[in-house]
C-alpha cells in the first residue's frame, strides 16, 4: 500500500473505535488488508480504502472486498502540490537565536 493509505488507516482507526478492540484483532484486520492488497493489487486496495475513509467507514477487509466487487466508481486521489521550502528562512532564525545568546 502507498504510505498515504496506511498512515490514514492508522490515524483514523483510533478515532473510529478500533482502540476498543484487542491489538491481536487489529493485527489480524491489518494483515487481512495486506493480504487483499497482495491478491487484488495495492493500488486498487489503496483506492478502496481511501473511498471508505472519505465515507467515514472503517476500512476492513470485508468492506474493501465489497467495494472492489461493486460497480461503484472510485474517484482519483486528490492532487497535492508541495512547494519547495526556503531553508534560508530557518537558518536566519537560528542565527538570530544564536546572536541573542540562547
Amino acid at each position: 500500500m502507498r504510505t498515504t493509505a496506511t498512515g490514514k488507516i492508522c490515524s483514523q482507526a483510533t478515532g473510529s473505535g478500533w482502540h476498543t478492540i484487542s491489538s491481536g484483532k487489529n493485527a489480524k484486520a491489518y494483515l487481512a488488508l495486506l493480504n487483499l492488497a497482495a491478491k487484488q493489487g495495492e493500488a486498487r486496495v489503496d483506492d478502496a480504502v481511501r473511498v471508505l475513509l472519505e465515507k467515514g467507514e472503517v476500512p476492513d477487509a470485508q468492506s474493501v472486498e465489497r467495494l472492489l466487487g461493486s460497480s461503484e466508481k472510485v474517484s482519483a486521489p486528490t492532487e497535492v502540490e508541495i512547494t519547495e521550502v526556503d531553508l534560508g528562512t530557518y537558518d536566519s532564525l537560528l542565527s538570530q537565536e544564536a546572536a541573542c545568546g540562547n
